[in-house]
């Protein structure tokens, strides 16, 4: 997880400020060691939060998208029944006539 949250700090760093490197030399100062921490923390805050709503919006549209197969596959599977087809009368009236020739 840190490796993933440094990677997240290096790919959203804010563009307008100087870039304070994760891996200071030794003779940091404490102001830019409290800038650095302080970046991090919003980057990482940041961050989780936009994952949080894309997991939201991706798990959102994968259940309207089932939804809709499921939906489309029910219709289907009602169109191809035969049991729910409509017989017209001269239909019923052969089939009628066929089944008293056995």
């Amino acid at each position: 997880m840190k490796l993933r949250n440094d990677l997240a700090y290096i790919n959203h760093y804010p563009p307008l400020q100087k870039y304070l490197s994760l891996f200071p030399p030794t003779d940091e100062s404490a102001d830019n060691k409290q800038i650095r921490e302080q970046t991090y923390a919003k980057i990482i805050k940041t961050v989780r939060a936009k994952e949080a709503i894309r997991d939201k919006e991706l798990f959102d549209a994968d259940v309207k998208m089932t939804d809709e197969k499921a939906t489309k596959a029910n219709y289907q599977a009602v169109e191809a029944d035969n049991f729910f087809e409509v017989v017209s009368s001269e239909e019923d009236e052969a089939s009628d006539d066929s089944e008293k020739s056995f």
